[in-house]
């Protein structure tokens, strides 16, 4: 049972205190401390570590900036890096990137929190990484991976079979939880410019897809997938030399509520939604 007085933040999971140890890290790319997470004076300057070291029920909190992936999937290929989530740990963006805030003063719309795949020289328009978020299939998330509060963009997934759908987000067998986050001018060699699904079922709530491109689904491509979006708004997206400007569904079942297509366009037909074998 919960005691008289606990305090549940929301869009925190419940736990069995008795079995887990749950702790908050925090990151702010401007702290000038030990830079070892365990305060906002001491916060880790980049997003890895703190992933690195989530465990069970534990949350992390992250100031406004920009913070880009470093964790590369092929070593020999710089534009592998990406973020990766964990089952069972909060990700929460839009703390303020001064002082020490309490939840309460998390507001995503003021603090913007960028999750960026520009990895490298800006003046170099090809050599962002391929996904921001890459979940293959052994990660197996589920609902308790949850993002909360960022603006993912910069993906550019146009590299060879596994790297070439899902700019912002991919996700093969995976199914987090993603809130109150926009994905933003990410684009694909394939399908799904802003994410990529593939027998999933991830939850998206308050979510927005704006100027994604791709020759398929520039905004969304779902494969085999089901997922649930509440809230959500697909704008200004792109499919440069296909069908399905905001989504595409191939044999995929999503639940829409109280979602808004605007001004997405598509080279063939259907600039808004394609369905076909769904």
């Amino acid at each position: 049972g919960i005691s008289d007085g606990v305090i549940v933040k929301p869009g925190t999971a419940m736990v069995n205190i008795m079995d887990d140890d749950p702790a908050t890290m925090y990151v702010n790319s401007s702290a000038v401390g030990t830079h070892n997470g365990t305060s906002w004076s001491n916060a880790f300057t980049t997003l890895q570590p703190a992933l690195d070291e989530a465990g069970p029920n534990d949350q992390i909190w992250v100031a406004s900036g920009t913070y880009i992936p470093v964790k590369q999937i092929d070593g020999s290929d710089a534009r592998s890096a990406c973020f990766q989530m964990k089952n069972d740990a909060a990700i929460y963006g839009g703390f303020p990137n001064s002082g020490s805030p309490a939840w309460e003063e998390r507001d995503w719309r003021i603090n913007s929190t960028v999750l960026s795949g520009n990895i490298g020289d800006p003046n170099i328009p090809f050599d962002n990484c391929y996904h921001v978020f890459y979940h293959p299939p052994e990660l197996a998330l589920g609902g308790t991976a949850v993002l909360d509060g960022f603006t993912v963009t910069g993906g550019r997934a146009d590299g060879d079979a596994g790297y070439h759908a899902g700019g912002g987000m991919y996700n093969n067998g995976s199914s987090p939880t993603v809130t109150n986050c926009t994905f933003s001018i990410n684009s694909t060699g394939s399908i799904g410019g802003g994410m990529y699904n593939r027998e999933s079922a991830p939850t998206l709530t308050d979510c927005t897809f704006s100027a994604n491109t791709a020759p398929e689904a520039g905004g969304m491509g779902n494969t085999g997938s089901s997922p649930v979006l509440t809230g959500c708004e697909f704008l200004d997206n792109v499919a440069n030399a296909a069908m399905g400007g905001g989504m595409t569904n191939d044999r995929s079942s999503p639940v829409l509520n109280d979602c808004r297509f605007l001004r997405n366009s598509a080279s063939t037909k259907a600039g808004a939604l394609y369905n076909t074998k769904s």
